[in-house]
């Protein structure tokens, strides 16, 4: 929006951004804005199934093609339901997203990289659970 609570009608199509990433019914949870301007927001996919999604927007409305797989991250951490709910910008430009499990029922803060470079989806392994862990314990102080 502009200042004057107007849409601003140069950001997206007509001041609107709409983002499909798997083609089913996603929703964006939280928002969050990087000292860039780049605008961060974190959800869940639709189908199949429900992924914890994290997609990057230039200050124009336009995918961060920098980031991710064409401006779009997301992850299966291996239940039915796996959503991310908040999302805040660290002083050193790291990502922190507040996500939830729920088989096993888990919620878990993560940390990222101000700039991610990974394939679609981080597949679901040992590693990368422990990873996740090490990740949530670095930084659970930073939601509350």
């Amino acid at each position: 929006y502009n200042t004057d609570g107007t849409l601003d009608t140069s950001f997206g199509a007509s001041g609107k951004v709409i983002t499909s990433i798997s083609g089913g019914n996603e929703s964006a949870y939280g928002v969050a804005l990087q000292s860039d301007g780049k605008i961060v927001a974190v959800g869940q996919t639709g189908s199949p199934g429900t992924d914890f999604a994290l997609v990057r927007y230039n200050t124009d409305g336009s995918l961060d093609n920098s980031f991710g797989a064409g401006g779009k991250v997301t992850t299966d951490f291996g239940s039915s339901e796996d959503v991310a709910y908040g999302v805040a910008i660290q002083t050193d430009g790291k990502i922190a997203v507040s996500v939830r499990a729920a088989a096993p029922a888990r919620r878990q803060t993560l940390r990222l990289p101000a700039t991610i470079q990974t394939e679609h989806s981080i597949r679901h392994s040992a590693q990368v659970e422990k990873l996740l862990r090490r990740l949530a314990a670095e930084t659970m102080s930073l939601m509350q």
